[in-house]
């Protein structure tokens, strides 16, 4: 496959993740709204608390952070990206790969730790939902695996300006 070829590919591929992860983080907001409009409504109509409820919020809430950053890290959309424009087209295009390749590190590390931890706390369960804290943690890896993968992605495609996005870019 030629570079042109593995460039549409990859291009391919970062569109299918970031839709996916996008509609993804949209259910997960949905479901963070249904638990507590219901917990609302079951105090207030049934005088009762659904007790899991901030849980479950939480938890979905880990998610949705850590996955829609991975997102807004391929759309560009993060503050203080664009403020390489002053080093002209080549150095910025040296400056984001040096960034992608900082950032590709760091997920890495953060994944790392972030499944070591996440089995240290494997048998610790949360208190309302007697759940693995462990799926709390998980949210990390979770992200970096995403956010790395879209670093990855971004070295196949020569000449994509990830890091300067336009409004369009933005979330």
């Amino acid at each position: 496959m030629g570079m042109k070829n593995s460039s549409v590919a990859a291009a391919a591929i970062a569109a299918v993740l970031d839709l996916a992860l996008l509609r993804l983080c949209g259910c997960l907001v949905g479901g963070i709204v249904a638990v507590l409009v219901a917990d609302i409504g079951a105090r207030n109509l049934l005088e009762r608390s659904f007790s899991p409820a901030q849980e479950v919020a939480v938890l979905l809430q880990l998610y949705v952070v850590f996955l829609a950053s991975a997102v807004g890290y391929h759309r560009g959309a993060h503050m203080l990206m664009g403020s390489n424009r002053w080093l002209g087209v080549r150095g910025r295009r040296v400056a984001d790969k040096l960034v992608h390749v900082a950032v590709a590190v760091f997920c890495v590390i953060a994944f790392h730790y972030g499944v070591r931890l996440s089995i240290a706390q494997w048998q610790q369960l949360s208190p309302a939902l007697g759940i693995p804290v462990a799926f709390f943690y998980l949210a990390l890896p979770a992200g970096c695996a995403a956010t790395l993968a879209f670093c990855l992605l971004m070295f196949v495609q020569p000449g994509q300006d990830h890091l300067h996005a336009t409004p369009e870019g933005a979330l």
